[in-house]
């Protein structure tokens, strides 16, 4: 008579690995897509161990069904344990077969894979500020800088040597870089320290107006109404800093973008306009410029050039007078049109002119009386600027000069 054991360790190992069900593989291998899946082969190796020990458990069940065991249990044990058989095996072949595919994609794509590993243990980006110091005759100057939060801007750390507030009225910086003016706002503050009282600026200033700083031949700083000339020396730090500066990753600085703006900011606005209008004087024809959507504070008077060709200037002031009330505005040559000076003019004058009997305007060496129709033509320019833009009023009287 054989032993009844057979179905009992069935039941048991059958409980027993009912804990890993559905699979090892099924449970612990990432099918995912590459790169993120799994090439470790143990899963599927116990799969198949499990698989292999079901196979033979179920080989021993059909050889004991001719026993004196009682056939309904003997049909559950084989039944049992070939759905584990099968359980198995197709949890290897899931197993094998994906862990196959990940191994093979990464041996083709091996170079990528370092390079993402090698991207994910890159460090962090450095945020200690960067700093550098310059001493100036009456300044000591510090810029800092942190590419990793602002890779555009630097801050330029301005401490007086005196301790009167000198600074507390002012807090704009202007760069004089070969002769092109830029100004940057800054900010007042007071610091103690090791019982001393120091006045400090802080202004933030682009890396192309730094940078056009350090390339340039000559360059003066003008705050609170002293002027300090940036020496080569500091011109040299300055150059190092940047330099340090995008090496952490903040924007490499170009002179010639800052020194394009500047020229920019400082010319004159195109002789194209909106609204003009002429004034034929005695030998002379003054035009009235407006362009109320670049300018809209402003007017232009345009001046022809008497003597076109002389070294010297002919025309280096417009004076305005409006009864007892007079001023003078200086005269620019005129960069869009050949001898032709120009004077920016608030419209307020403008109305004062056109408001008072006896207003005059000389230019050029010459003085002329506005008549009636002058001042009804200045009246009419006004009233077409004024129909795209608010045109300042009432009419104040023009400052003694």
């Amino acid at each position: 008579m054989r032993s009844r054991s057979h179905p009992l360790v069935t039941r048991c190992l059958a409980a027993l690995l009912s804990l890993t069900t559905p699979g090892c593989s099924l449970i612990f291998v990432d099918g995912g897509e590459p790169p993120r899946c799994s090439t470790s082969t143990v899963a599927p190796v116990f799969d198949g161990i499990f698989g292999g020990l079901f196979v033979f458990q179920t080989v021993l069940a059909v050889t004991s069904a001719s026993g004196d065991y009682e056939n309904s249990a003997t049909e559950a044990s084989i039944a049992l344990s070939l759905g584990f058989t099968a359980l198995f095996i197709a949890s290897a072949y899931y197993g094998i077969s994906r862990t196959s595919r990940c191994k093979a994609w990464h041996r083709n794509n091996r170079h990528e894979s370092a390079g993402e590993w090698s991207a994910s243990r890159q460090p962090p980006p450095e945020r200690n500020p960067l700093r550098a110091a310059f001493s100036l005759p009456k300044w000591r100057v510090q810029l800092i800088g942190v590419p990793a939060v602002e890779a555009e801007r630097v801050a330029v750390r301005i401490e007086g040597r005196s301790v009167t507030r000198q600074m507390a009225d002012c807090g704009e910086l202007t760069s004089v870089v070969d002769g092109l003016e830029s100004s940057f706002e800054g900010g007042y503050s007071v610091h103690h320290s090791g019982g001393l009282v120091r006045e400090v600026v802080l202004v933030r200033m682009d890396v192309d107006a730094l940078a056009h700083a350090a390339s340039a031949e000559a360059v003066e700083w003008n705050l609170c109404g002293q002027s300090q000339r940036v020496d080569p020396d500091s011109r040299t730090k300055i150059r190092t800093f940047l330099e340090t500066f995008v090496r952490r990753g903040g924007k490499r600085g170009d002179p010639a973008a800052h020194s394009r703006r500047s020229e920019i900011d400082d010319a004159p606005p195109p002789l194209a306009a909106n609204v003009t209008a002429d004034l034929d004087l005695d030998g002379m024809r003054l035009t009235l410029l407006a362009q109320p959507t670049a300018h809209p504070n402003i007017a232009f008077v345009l001046v022809p050039d008497p003597a076109p060709g002389a070294e010297a200037s002919a025309c280096p002031a417009l004076g305005l007078s409006a009864g007892p009330a007079r001023t003078s505005l200086p005269l620019t040559p005129w960069t869009g049109a050949a001898d032709t000076f120009y004077s920016p003019v608030q419209y307020p004058l403008l109305r004062g002119l056109a408001e008072s009997e006896g207003a005059t305007i000389t230019a050029c060496g010459e003085q002329w009386i506005l008549s009636t129709e002058h001042r009804a033509a200045i009246a009419a320019f006004i009233e077409a600027v004024s129909i795209q833009v608010d045109v300042p009023g009432p009419v104040p009287m023009l400052a003694e000069p």
